[in-house]
């Protein structure tokens, strides 16, 4: 017999004497294991839980049920996506179910797994050569897997002969690699990535077990992709995860697939620390749910670091991080839980079609205190005015493709940090977005926006201010209209903005409609609408939006805020001195020019 693409060796000899012990997430393995359903409603067709049941008690007429319905599934998956979903349930399957099968069940297995790996070859509609898409990796990395699984093995027609087809799906399995930054980022946001790396991340592991191939080696990059998407994650009052979002996707943290392979291939020095904010998020300490998604639970009851003792994300994981590739990046300012500040913006630095996109580049998050703040618009919500940026009031003076941003500085520390945006190719004008926040200042956190336009058409077209904030927040505008409150009900903390320079002449909250999206197999999920805050700005030449904003917790009023060139000011008693270090030239008296009319500064 081959060795496990997955299992260690005397792996369930070393997890029953874990659960003697009373190691808790063995025993939450096993407790899951025994209660979990056999139909998932996130995974097409069966599931390899009942295979993993089988497999620890060596039950081997659970394990021929199970192997029965797994091929009754895979007959007609429905679509290249369900093949390739196939393909990774394949894998497990054998790894779980090949000691325990009869001969012919072991057969017909390899056969299907075959079968499968053939078909996946074939170019169509749902399976493009399109190296840039998820999908691409669902059906090319789920090749390799089942590859790497079944070549060499018997099946009743003989020894399987995969080579030709095992090299190919290597190959563009490569191809794909490359499309990643130096944090072990993607282009089609914080949500895709997470489908993505649920087939690159246990293909990574098969090939270094099977094969002795390490493609970390050519791609050093990709060990920090768990990293880095636990950076933008934490957790919610309610308890949840919450993860900051761009892109076409939710604000839901990833799960038990790809975060466990993802670590199982993360440097050895940082495993510790990944495996403790595991545990605090979605294992034993946090979330505690063992999903059978993306074969979530299979992998994890194969992979979980129980050999590592944990460690402190505090001392050893980074707080702030930019990948360069994509022009994202995150800061928080500790690894603590559900108290953390999370601050995040994306230049939009890559555009890669096709794929799921939004028109954000520019966009700004904020999660203070387990409560998300400023966010995207959400699944299926792609237009601008939904995504926290400022952009053209009128779609017909948008760019005709989706516009980029470049960083052209920034730094962050302990405390905060700062970033300037190039908005130039986004707003069709000279402009530049910049972005400074701090957390030693007295509020949670204070955060300032600043975006400076030079626009030199006639008429110059109308823009919009936007802030994208969740819909259980209930949201107020000042009674001046230079301003606005957003409260969080359940935990009274509130968040107040105030614009410093230029006034919108409209600042309103509106809904962003209900979108929905139909999933293979004809899943159709409806998500609910967000609120934003819209300020309209009509034609000027020349705009300096300054937006100032504080968090505070309930009880703790908040401090006013006024612009004292060239600083904030908060309260009577605390300046933020030089926020965007003279991206506002001096000289700006508000008290003898009113903003909205000024055109050169003095």
């Amino acid at each position: 017999m081959k060795s496990s693409l997955f299992l260690p060796p005397h792996h369930r000899d070393e997890l029953k004497r874990l659960i003697a012990a009373r190691e808790p997430t063995a025993e939450a393995l096993a407790e899951a294991l025994n209660t979990a359903s056999p139909e998932c409603p996130d995974a097409q067709g069966a599931t390899v839980t009942g295979l993993c049941r089988a497999w620890m008690n060596e039950d081997r007429t659970l394990a021929e049920a199970e192997g029965e319905r797994l091929l009754e599934a895979a007959k007609n998956p429905s679509s290249d996506l369900g093949k390739g979903a196939f393909c990774l349930k394949f894998a497990l399957a054998l790894d779980y179910g090949r000691d325990l099968w009869s001969d012919g069940l072991r057969f017909r297995m390899i056969d299907g797994a075959e079968e499968l790996a053939r078909s996946v070859t074939l170019v169509g509609k749902g399976n493009p050569h399109i190296v840039t898409n998820n999908w691409y990796m669902i059906t090319h990395g789920g090749c390799l897997l089942t590859c790497l699984a079944v070549h060499g093995e018997r099946g009743s027609q003989g020894i399987v002969d995969l080579a030709d087809i095992e090299q190919w799906a290597l190959g563009r399995f490569r191809a794909f690699l490359g499309h990643f930054g130096n944090a072990g980022l993607y282009h089609e946001g914080t949500g895709y990535i997470s489908y993505t790396l649920s087939i690159l991340m246990p293909a990574l592991v098969a090939l270094r077990n099977r094969r002795g191939l390490d493609l970390t080696e050519d791609f050093p990059n990709l060990r920090l992709s768990i990293r880095s998407l636990l950076t933008a994650t934490t957790r919610a009052t309610d308890g949840a995860t919450v993860m900051m979002d761009w892109n076409d996707t939710g604000r839901g943290a990833p799960g038990l697939n790809p975060v466990v392979p993802g670590m199982a291939v993360a440097p050895p020095e940082d495993l510790p620390a990944l495996r403790s904010w595991f545990d605090h998020l979605l294992g034993v300490k946090g979330r505690n749910t063992w999903t059978c998604a993306y074969e979530g639970l299979p992998l994890t009851l194969a992979l979980y670091p129980f050999a590592t003792p944990p460690g402190d994300p505090q001392a050893s994981l980074p707080r702030h991080l930019v990948d360069t590739r994509q022009g994202l990046a995150f800061w928080r300012n500790q690894w603590s839980g559900g108290m953390d500040t999370l601050v995040g913006w994306y230049a939009r630095t890559t555009y890669a079609s096709p794929g799921h996109k939004h028109d954000d580049a520019g966009s700004i998050r904020m999660i203070c205190k387990g409560t998300p703040w400023i966010c995207g618009a959400g699944q299926a919500r792609p237009d601008t005015r939904w995504q926290s940026v400022l952009t053209h009031a009128r779609r017909e003076d948008r760019p005709s493709q989706y516009p980029l941003a470049y960083p052209f500085t920034y730094r962050m520390g302990e405390k905060g940090g700062m970033a300037g945006l190039d908005m130039r190719q986004a707003i069709n004008a000279y402009a530049e977005r910049y972005l400074s926040w701090r957390t030693d200042l007295g509020p949670a956190i204070c955060m300032a926006i600043l975006d400076l336009v030079e626009e030199h058409r006639q008429p110059s077209p109308p823009l919009t201010w936007n802030l994208t904030f969740p819909r259980e927040l209930e949201g107020t505008i000042d009674s001046d209209g230079r301003g606005f409150r957003l409260t969080a009900p359940n935990h009274g903390g509130a968040l107040q903005a105030r614009f410093l320079l230029d006034a919108p002449d409209d600042l309103s909250i509106q809904d962003i409609p209900f979108s929905t999206r139909t999933f293979v197999g004809d899943r159709t999920v409806e998500y609910p609408g967000d609120r934003h805050i819209a300020g309209r700005f009509e034609h000027r030449a020349q705009m300096r939006i300054l937006v100032a904003l504080t968090v505070v917790d309930a009880g703790t009023p908040a401090p006013t805020l006024e612009w004292q060139d060239p600083d904030i000011r908060l309260g009577d008693d605390r300046v933020w001195r030089f926020p965007f270090e003279g991206a506002i030239l001096k000289g700006v008296r508000l008290g003898t020019h009113v903003p909205n009319l000024q055109r050169v500064p003095t």
